[in-house]
């Protein structure tokens, strides 16, 4: 009985994720605008800026929110690929901040949540953005409160890091993110 139970459930998911593992990308009105707790969430990873220089470990300001809003900037992998997720990444590198492009950072919606964090569907720059939403506004020059500070902490210290072994090609060439829940 247990293993049918899996099978069917192993089914369901992979009838939710369509994309998954397809170079094709899901259009705007095939993407629910509910993300569902075992969707893969990657956040665009830039070194050194979100790193610590000495052992590459990830600093919780790769989950903090810009001051005026609570927002940080995510992508659905689950509708899109790690391609798409690769060109996007370079194309918000900051050379003249030192702000190169590194790789992904991946959680499952239901990490963010468990932190007492969301994550929402918000394609204002591109089909497969989303926000994570801690729950606090910074304010420009104010420190982060430690609640807040301990969710950015625990989402990179949860986050899986996949580093671009090409970060200077166009195209995702290290195997696909496959992480099950």
């Amino acid at each position: 009985m247990i293993s049918w139970i899996k099978k069917k459930l192993k089914k369901l998911t992979n009838s939710l994720r369509p994309y998954k593992n397809s170079s094709k990308s899901a259009t705007k009105s095939e993407i629910p605008n509910h993300i569902a707790d075992i969707e893969k969430i990657v956040r665009v990873l830039l070194f050194p800026t979100q790193f610590r220089k000495s052992d590459e470990i990830l600093k919780w300001q790769a989950f903090r929110t810009k001051a005026g809003e609570d927002e940080v900037s995510v992508i659905r992998l689950d509708y899109c690929d790690e391609n798409f997720c690769k060109k996007h990444g370079k194309s918000i590198q900051d050379p003249n901040r030192k702000a190169s492009y590194y790789g992904l950072g991946v959680l499952f919606a239901s990490e963010i949540r468990d932190l007492e964090a969301d994550v929402i569907y918000t394609p204002k720059h591109h089909d497969f953005h989303a926000d994570i939403k801690v729950g606090y506004v910074p304010t420009k020059g104010e420190a982060i409160p430690p609640e807040i500070k301990y969710k950015m902490e625990e989402m990179a210290s949860k986050a899986r890091i996949y580093k671009d072994s090409s970060p200077d090609t166009d195209l995702w060439i290290d195997p696909p993110i496959e992480l099950q829940k």
